[in-house]
């Protein structure tokens, strides 16, 4: 993209350089436009504009939650019910749930006992829940899931630290939470979630101790767990074995194979996979779990094994397009990633960059381990590869072509010492050798994690290619954020 100061092209550094922050006038021969959002918050997930929305089936009813409704039919907003647990139970499929901005607990509803851990928001075929309205809204179009924040929350008993209703690191979690926010069960692409905050959720003590946040449950012969997810962030949530954020469970003959798009994942905790785990039936290692990831981030979680990922079984193999995974931390193996008996898995167009395990960082051995297992790599920035023309000696790293190591430059990383934790600001600053690096043939979403076009022309020469990483570039902002500008 080249900016114009009459008539004069400048690059983007010499943008800043000349101090055109505030006002930017583009003149054409069809006339000016000049859109300047609001900034975003440093978390991610800046709002969008949605113009359609994925439809599975004709939609029979809309039902809606808000804290303000009467709690009676949940068919307007004025009757809406006050509790997502009671339009679960309302709701027909083929159905919409629309959920105004607010905290929402699992033990609250007609049919749930107060202070229940195994109370948890079950997921039905044919049922969409999208967060992020006002109260009153009248169209999908309206919401905004990143000022008006819709949570789901297992902190029951209301006591962890939680300044907004959201935790941000699993270290403040305190007393009874619920073992997991949100439960599937054979379900399919018909299941829709969309805008929501995910939190608190705890999965402990001898039964029930993976997914505490989402337990995606795909076991059983025959049987699938496969919803969407869409502008999720998951935070603060804890497992005693595996998958902090979510576990996605393909053991006994079924599959889990859930897509995750605009996804973040932050400050979550499990053994196996701070944020993540897929697979993961041991001893046998025999599990299918196929989860489709794209524009999601990685930061700040915590594990023994794969700070933020663990993937086990012979049919496993997840497939990463333009995710990030920085500051996570494993005590024990693979700061980012730990494999086991893994069918190959695919990363194109991601980063992974300052993860730490128990030998340290900077290297790949420290930031993806891989046991009987490989995972191919294209077009990615990689610490510790050597990138494509140094790659390293290890048959287990295959490499796809066009893979860089060099520090990618992100506005305010994060130690992973820190992990867990929620804190850092991922995009990327203009020098980034991550901006135009990727792979055009690999992107199938037309916009980034904050809902920005996803291929730009970052060097301003013609020629746009996608760059690598959770977020495509936009004008640097020099106080730790940015300005998204848009030019028609």
């Amino acid at each position: 993209m080249v900016f114009i100061q009459g008539g004069t092209s400048i690059t983007r550094d010499q943008f800043f350089k000349y101090g055109l922050v505030c006002v930017l006038v583009v003149f054409t021969g069809l006339g000016l436009a000049l859109v300047l959002p609001r900034i975003a918050s440093t978390q991610g997930q800046a709002a969008q504009s949605e113009t359609s929305r994925e439809i599975n089936a004709p939609v029979a009813e809309s039902l809606y939650v808000s804290k303000n409704g009467n709690g009676s039919t949940g068919l307007t907003w004025t009757d809406a019910y006050t509790n997502v647990q009671d339009a679960l139970a309302g709701a027909a499929a083929p159905a919409e749930i629309w959920v105004a901005e607010g905290i929402y607990y699992p033990d609250e509803g007609a049919s749930q006992t107060n202070n229940d851990s195994f109370a948890t928001f079950v997921m039905t075929n044919g049922v969409a829940l999208y967060g992020g309205f006002r109260h009153g809204d009248s169209d999908i179009t309206d919401r905004d899931w990143a000022d008006n924040l819709t949570i789901l929350s297992g902190d029951i008993d209301k006591n962890d630290i939680s300044p907004d209703g959201v935790v941000r690191s699993t270290d403040h979690i305190i007393g009874v939470n619920t073992r997991h926010v949100i439960t599937a069960k054979g379900v399919d692409r018909s299941v829709v979630i969309d805008g929501f905050i995910i939190t608190a959720g705890k999965a402990f003590k001898f039964v029930d101790i993976s997914g505490g946040g989402f337990l995606c449950d795909g076991s059983g012969k025959g049987n699938q767990c496969s919803p969407t997810l869409k502008n999720i962030t998951f935070s603060g949530n804890y497992a005693e074995e595996c998958g902090g954020g979510m576990y996605n469970n393909g053991s006994q003959g079924g599959r889990s194979n859930p897509i995750l798009i605009n996804t973040i994942f932050s400050g979550n905790f499990g053994p196996n996979g701070g944020a993540a785990c897929n697979g993961y039936e041991l001893p046998t290692n025999i599990s299918n779990s196929k989860p489709e990831m794209i524009n999601v981030l990685f930061i700040g979680n915590k594990a023994s094994n794969g700070g933020a990922m663990y993937n086990v079984g012979d049919k496993t193999s997840p497939t990463l397009t333009n995710v990030t995974f920085s500051g996570n931390r494993a005590s024990r193996d693979g700061g980012a990633i730990y494999n086991l008996g893994l069918d190959n898995m695919i990363v194109s167009n991601s980063i992974f960059w300052n993860n730490l395990d128990s030998s340290g960082s900077g290297t790949i051995s420290s930031t993806i381990v891989n046991y009987d297992a490989n995972i191919t790599l294209v077009c990615s920035l990689v610490q510790g590869t050597g990138g494509s023309q140094n790659w390293i000696q290890d048959n287990r790293f295959i490499n796809g072509g066009c893979n860089i190591d060099q520090n990618p430059r992100f506005i305010t990383p994060v130690s992973p010492n820190s992990a867990p934790t929620s804190d850092g600001n991922f995009r990327l600053m203009s020098s980034s050798p991550a901006v135009e690096s990727g792979n055009n043939n690999a992107v199938t979403v037309s916009t980034d994690l904050d809902g920005n076009t996803r291929i730009m022309d970052g060097d301003s020469d013609g020629d746009p290619i996608v760059d690598i990483g959770a977020y495509e570039f936009q004008l640097e902002y020099p106080y730790d954020t940015f300005i998204p500008i848009n030019f028609h």
